[in-house]
């Protein structure tokens, strides 16, 4: 997992728990990747669970977990 950096931390790069680099698998449950290239930061997690749109994105995201797992077996 990459935790964000500091320059990232000091707002020179506000990150989203929507943005692209931020792990979604993360966001809802776990990460199966092992080392992972994209952002697992609990902070964002905690935006993610109270943002309005999380109840929308939890599917979405763990219907991408599922399938992901789906390909390991």
């Amino acid at each position: 997992a990459r935790n964000l950096t500091e320059e990232e931390r000091r707002g020179y790069k506000e990150v989203k728990w929507d943005d692209k680099e931020v792990c979604g698998f993360y966001m809802v449950r776990f990460c199966p990747h092992g080392p992972c290239p994209r952002i697992h930061d609990q902070k964002l997690k905690e935006s993610f669970e109270k943002s309005p749109r999380h109840d929308a994105y939890v599917p979405k995201f763990e219907a991408e977990l599922a399938q992901f797992c789906e390909k390991l077996v």
